[in-house]
């Protein structure tokens, strides 16, 4: 990682969750990218303590500046997401595990774990987290959403540094299909546009009937206020994906994710890939 910033301990953090100590062995994960990726990252750590009998932990050193949101903002939402976490300040020798391509994780039997990887994929997910997974409601709600939630449906867009990269995929073809068959399915369906540049959301879908555009708001709040709504049509970004995990009904995913030929994403099972 290129850099690294200590989480806060000013009322950001109860001190009985930091420890120098450890009782048994650790596993740390490499924290990189958006929260989307870091939160696979974490559940993939979550995962092989649980599998290993260790201790999954937040380590300082293992955590990079994220360019999206304020580190101290990543770090006060992933405290809140992840309650039994506690964060290590000790000093051990760590063992690195990186992921390889889908393969499944080899078993240590001992030692202190650091995984390196994006582990986006159910292979490296705890058994249990469709059904136990929830966002916290933010301190603050900048945006009021009263539609009915049992027939409302986010559509999440990405923009900002996808643009003239790889994942700068067209994905009209995709929304529309997505949003015809969630339209057959509930014909009181309401969408709820989200992204991280409302201004760009192709007018084809802004002028439909029963759309509201939410305004931008913060990465936290964005995230809890998609993942009330009964449904979902994801972006190619892990980002939406994180928000679907707490729906209960419909969640459409894009079979293209990049431009590059012959990419295959490892794309969840509970979705609807189109």
């Amino acid at each position: 990682m290129s850099s690294w910033a200590p989480i806060q301990t000013s009322g950001d953090i109860p001190r009985k969750r930091i420890f120098l100590q450890p009782e048994r062995s650790l596993v740390s994960s490499m924290q990189g990218g958006g929260i989307g990726n870091r939160i696979s990252q974490i559940w993939a750590g979550i995962a092989y303590a649980k599998k290993t009998g260790r201790e999954f932990v937040f380590f300082e050193k293992h955590n990079s500046e994220n360019k999206h949101t304020s580190i101290r903002s990543t770090n006060k939402f992933l405290l809140t997401l992840f309650p039994a976490v506690r964060v290590f300040r000790g000093n051990v020798r760590w063992k690195q595990i990186n992921e390889e391509h889908g393969s499944p994780l080899p078993i240590e039997s001992s030692g202190h774990i650091l995984l390196n990887g994006y582990f986006q994929s159910e292979l490296y997910y705890p058994e249990d987290l469709k059904g136990s997974f929830s966002i916290p409601k933010p301190p603050v709600e900048k945006w009021s959403y009263d539609g009915d939630l049992l027939h409302s449906y986010f559509i999440h867009f990405r923009f900002g540094d996808y643009v003239s990269t790889d994942l700068d995929v067209d994905l009209s073809e995709y929304y529309k299909t997505s949003i015809n068959c969630i339209q057959a399915n509930d014909p009181d369906a309401t969408f709820v546009l989200f992204s991280d540049e409302p201004s760009k959301i192709p007018l084809t879908i802004t002028a439909m009937e029963k759309t509201i555009i939410a305004p931008l708001i913060g990465t936290w709040e964005t995230l809890w206020q998609m993942s009330r709504f009964n449904g979902g049509i994801c972006a190619n970004s892990s980002f939406s994906w994180t928000a679907a995990w707490a729906l209960r009904g419909p969640v459409y995913m894009p079979q293209k994710w990049k431009k590059i030929e012959g990419f295959v994403k490892a794309l969840p099972s509970w979705a609807l890939i189109i």
